[in-house]
């Protein structure tokens, strides 16, 4: 359980994200909807999101060889050919994730800072572990509606969003 609320709506975001996607088949999770991304492609594009940030950037570590793919990118293919290797490989990175995140305090969160350029700004700033967590939050949640929305369209009802935030409480 995380110490931090900020870390528990980064975990909610997570599971409202396996959650959007549950129940999926393979065939289902790499085709690419309505020419745009498939299922699968999105959910590595926001796990490769939270892997260069937390992962590579703040901890330091090596990326994951599946996840860094550069096609998982913004701007990338919007293809993912294996949707288990996507599930497998996701699992790995945010279990990376939460044993970093889940002893921290906000305090050390807003401590632990990086020399960064963000987006729509081409100047380096000090950035903070608990900004970073609160621009993982909303690229979440943006997928996360992208996704349902193109699931009910298709006839699929995957539920309300976010969910119940009890990691917030």
């Amino acid at each position: 359980m995380p110490k931090s609320k900020l870390v528990g709506l980064l975990y909610e975001a997570s599971m409202d994200l396996e959650r959007v996607l549950n129940g999926l088949e393979s065939d289902d999770a790499i085709e690419q909807v309505n020419r745009g991304s498939s299922y699968a492609w999105t959910y590595a594009h926001v796990t490769h999101y939270v892997d260069w940030w937390i992962n590579v950037r703040f901890r330091q570590l090596a990326a994951h060889s599946y996840i860094a793919q550069e096609h998982f990118r913004y701007g990338g293919t919007g293809l993912a050919n294996d949707w288990g290797i996507v599930k497998t490989s996701a699992k790995e990175v945010w279990n990376q994730v939460w044993d970093y995140l889940n002893p921290m305090t906000d305090k050390e969160l807003d401590a632990s800072t990086i020399s960064a350029r963000i987006p729509g700004n081409p100047e380096k700033k000090e950035i903070s572990l608990s900004y970073y967590i609160i621009r993982a939050c909303t690229h979440c949640y943006y997928h996360i509606g992208e996704i349902a929305t193109k699931r009910d369209m298709g006839g699929y009802q995957v539920g309300d969003y976010p969910g119940p935030l009890e990691s917030c409480l």
